[in-house]
């Protein structure tokens, strides 16, 4: 709302960042977050047509404040035909970043022959946790069927896609590395330690979850004799507290891909129990231990299995990367044989 707002008026409300990359040198300036013209001043929130869809603040790290800014513009030649706006619509979720690059609010409001704004306001903001599911969003959002299907997830491990994606960091020392999206590609030495920050859209804090690591690519893609090879299980996870809450089943193993056995996917799994919280000793698994292990009870191992066993579903969050061998797999198996 605005004061002055007339009722039988129409407008164009934008956000937009003059900040992108940075405030210093802004070479995408402006980065442009939401574009809705024909709004009725009698209905600012639920009128108008959207050109481009809403997407909040994203500011990358270590690029200080951002600033970001609402514009209210007047149509004072009344409603625009959104085909000849000049500007194409611009989705949001899975739409990438690259389109909303050099947006210009000037060059928008003359086109539309949109006068001085009659109303606009600020804030800043800079990077915090939030930002890589913002990223995640926008170039996965409503693809996971089609990363699922395409890297054959489905049908390899699941027939359903998952409904959010999960996101999470893995640490190494003082390095950090985020998953964030489909596909990536990370090195056994990246992700030798359990991770950490798992996300994931709509995790409600009231109910419980499954979680599952496993690899269908052992011992290579193409013969797969040994599909699957399970790394983690963790049932009954609260969703207030994904990383530490929880009974862990089978303890977390790091992807340990064979020489010359070329890219494997490990799939990331999290499922609702529908069903409430899981007997540990009814769950039909035997808990298995990492270190010292030799990997005993892993292969031959079926995500699907365990699902149907414990009635669980859906699967409201996943995500997978992909891993080959390199110099810390030797170092892993010796962890499995020996426990040291």
């Amino acid at each position: 709302q605005f004061k002055g707002c007339d009722s039988s008026k129409l407008y164009t409300v934008i956000l937009t960042d003059p900040d992108a990359r940075d405030r210093k040198e802004h070479k995408f300036r402006e980065w442009v977050h939401f574009v809705k013209i024909n709004v009725s001043g009698s209905d600012l929130t639920n009128s108008g047509d959207i050109v481009i869809e809403y997407v909040g603040s994203g500011p990358p790290p270590e690029t200080g404040l951002h600033r970001y800014v609402w514009l209210v513009y007047e149509q004072s030649q009344g409603k625009i035909d959104i085909d000849k706006c000049g500007q194409k619509k611009l989705g949001s979720g899975g739409c990438g970043f690259t389109d909303r690059r050099n947006f210009k609010a000037r060059q928008f409001a003359k086109n539309n022959n949109l006068g001085a704004p009659v109303a606009g306001t600020y804030y800043n903001a800079e990077y915090d946790d939030f930002v890589p599911k913002i990223g995640g969003w926008l170039t996965n959002k409503g693809t996971y069927k089609s990363r699922f299907k395409e890297d054959e997830i489905i049908p390899d491990v699941v027939d359903d896609q998952p409904l959010e994606l999960l996101t999470m960091e893995y640490k190494v020392g003082d390095e950090v590395n985020t998953l964030n999206d489909m596909a990536t590609t990370l090195t056994p030495t990246q992700v030798q330690n359990v991770p950490y920050n798992l996300r994931f859209a709509r995790c409600d804090a009231n109910k419980f979850y499954t979680v599952i690591l496993t690899d269908p690519d052992a011992r290579d893609r193409i013969k797969h004799e040994f599909r699957e090879w399970v790394h983690f299980v963790k049932i009954n996870v609260k969703g207030s507290d994904l990383d530490k809450s929880g009974d862990i089943i089978i303890q977390y193993v790091g992807s340990g891909p064979p020489q010359s056995s070329g890219l494997h996917r490990y799939v990331w799994l999290v499922y609702e129990q529908s069903q409430g919280k899981i007997d540990v000793g009814k769950c039909g698994q035997d808990k298995l231990s990492a270190a010292g292990s030799n990997g005993k009870g892993r292969p031959k191992w079926k995500a699907r299995e365990f699902v149907k066993n414990n009635k669980l579903g859906p699967l409201v969050a996943g995500t997978f990367y992909n891993a080959e061998y390199d110099d810390y797999v030797p170092k892993l198996y010796a962890w499995l044989a020996g426990g040291k």
